[in-house]
């Protein structure tokens, strides 16, 4: 899916924890 790659590309972008980087990809590939 094309909005998870935006997403991850926004993620490294954006500085956020690495726990907070770890939930949203766990949120994402749960939705996929």
């Amino acid at each position: 899916m094309e909005i998870v790659v935006y997403t991850y590309a926004f993620l490294d972008v954006v500085e956020l924890p690495t726990d907070a980087k770890r939930t949203i990809s766990r949120i994402l590939n749960a939705a996929t």
